[in-house]
């Protein structure tokens, strides 16, 4: 909790003691945070723009998203802040206090405030103050001026301790697991389409919601970061990482999720039995599943028809293919050494096995 009195802003927070450190541990809406902190790349590192503008983006798309919060940031005082005769904590205002995790995120935020009032001092130029789009980017700048801030300030730290925290900070750090990527992102659109595509089928389709990698000892036959990759072969012949909005070739954003689930309930009728059998089959392989949603993206561009005609002859490779590891169509793939297909997930193999398929679908 914060209060300015003339030019003195006071906090209330508690304190806490971290390897012989002192934190306060205290929040304040971002508007009061932003006159007092800044960044010393004598301790930091250069802002990576790219990731700016991920964040930035990120933030603009949603205004209303309750689940929107941030981790606490982590800032040193260096004596910017004092306690009072009245126990609390008082901001030096000729001072600042100095970020050493969050900086992304901090400028990420000011620049989404920055670029709503841009667009609204346009919109006022124009004589529009009262259009929706004017009124709706009002209510998000205040709503992201007054968004609380969670904040870790190490009040006693020199500039030796600050390289230092910032070291391990960032030494520390792991990218979170893809499993749990896949599980709770929400910036991602195809992420967030993959889960609900997941749910439809999962009362056909064992799927795997855990784990990124499947083994042959895994009965799922499909995971989630499987189909997202099939769901970017399908819709936009990608065979790699995206970011941004879906941009379906052959049919409208709403009706991906649909199309989906067509894909994915055919392949269960055009592969065998107990398909989840990695030892046995290929038809639970990541780079056998992409190929296929891949062969539906071009065998639709090629033909020109939409996503459930192509997909409707996929049915044709029941009739042409065991899906046995040492099936004649996968000759180029087979290692007779350890029985099995290899090497099915990259992109070159991808694009030879969805030209595989096709040829036997044409013929």
């Amino acid at each position: 909790m914060t209060n300015t009195i003339g030019l003195v802003t006071q906090m209330q927070g508690q304190i806490y003691r971290q390897f012989g450190k002192k934190i306060l541990m205290t929040s304040m809406p971002f508007r009061q945070l932003e006159a007092i902190f800044d960044i010393d790349y004598n301790v930091q590192r250069e802002l990576d723009i790219g990731k700016l503008n991920e964040i930035r983006q990120y933030i603009l798309d949603h205004p209303d998203d309750e689940g929107f919060y941030y981790s606490p940031f982590i800032f040193s005082a260096r004596g910017a802040i004092v306690e009072n005769d009245n126990g609390e904590w008082v901001i030096d205002p000729t001072k600042k206090i100095y970020v050493q995790d969050g900086q992304h995120r901090l400028s990420a935020h000011a620049s989404a405030v920055n670029r709503l009032k841009s667009k609204n001092e346009t919109l006022a130029e124009r004589g529009k103050f009262n259009d929706l789009e004017y009124i709706q980017s009002k209510e998000q700048i205040d709503k992201l001026l007054n968004f609380p801030i969670m904040m870790q300030i190490y009040l006693n730290l020199n500039t030796e301790e600050e390289r230092q925290l910032f070291t391990d900070i960032n030494t520390s750090r792991k990218d979170a697991h893809q499993g749990l990527v896949m599980r709770y992102d929400q910036r991602d659109p195809y992420t967030v389409m993959t889960r609900k595509v997941a749910k439809k089928l999962e009362n056909r389709i064992e799927i795997e919601w855990q784990l990124s990698r499947l083994t042959t000892k895994n009965t799922a036959l499909t995971s989630l970061r499987i189909i997202k990759r099939c769901l970017l072969a399908l819709f936009e012949g990608t065979l790699t990482v995206k970011n941004g909005e879906p941009y379906p070739r052959r049919c409208r954003i709403e009706e991906m999720p649909d199309v989906a689930e067509t894909f994915f309930n055919t392949l269960v009728d055009v592969f065998p039995s107990k398909a989840w059998d990695r030892k046995k089959y290929t038809s639970g392989l990541t780079g056998i599943q992409v190929a296929l949603a891949y062969t539906v993206f071009k065998y639709a561009e090629q033909n020109d028809c939409d996503y459930y005609g192509a997909i409707k002859n996929l049915m044709v490779l029941k009739k042409c293919c065991t899906w046995r590891h040492d099936d004649p169509l996968y000759s180029n793939f087979y290692d007779s050494t350890a029985r099995k297909i290899k090497r099915h997930s990259e992109t070159i193999a991808i694009q030879k096995l969805s030209k595989i398929f096709l040829e036997c679908i044409n013929k």
